[in-house]
């Protein structure tokens, strides 16, 4: 019987450290959202679904009915910022790491007039990629302004 008492005090050891990554995992996840929008903030509830799954039922239903208070917050948020300039979603995609979030496709959907500014907030690494991105936007706003003055 000793055996099953270590494996159940290991587990549950697991569990509180996945508790807390997970935990913290949200924090950035929710700073990525605010940049981004919905694209990631589905991928990231299917991922945590998932892991929810491994776990007992009842702990199940406590972390579900949590993550769904959590949603509503983002949702709140996502209001909010809305109406607020793409300046602080810049902020907040570097703060969360620019790069995760461009590689769950940050570029694309949410880069936008603010990627100029997050430039000066990247690594070094990030840096020659942000450029590319930047260059792209440059070449775009000047045909829109030949455009324009064509018109």
């Amino acid at each position: 019987m000793p055996l099953l008492g270590s494996s159940l005090q290991e587990l549950e050891q697991q569990q509180e450290q996945i508790r807390w990554s997970r935990r913290s995992r949200i924090r950035i996840r929710s700073r990525i959202r605010i940049g981004i929008g919905i694209g990631i903030r589905i991928r990231s509830r299917i991922r945590i679904r998932i892991r929810i799954r491994i776990r007992s039922q009842e702990q199940e239903q406590e972390q579900e009915h949590e993550h769904e208070q959590e949603h509503k917050q983002e949702q709140q948020q996502q209001i909010r910022i809305s109406g607020i300039s793409s300046r602080i979603s810049s902020r907040s995609r570097s703060a969360a790491g620019a790069g995760a979030a461009r590689r769950a496709g940050g570029s694309r959907a949410g880069a936008g007039a603010g990627a100029a500014g997050a430039d000066q907030e990247q690594e070094q690494q990030d840096h020659h990629q942000q450029q590319q991105i930047r260059s792209k936007e440059e070449q775009e706003q000047e045909q829109d302004q030949q455009q324009d003055q064509q018109q």
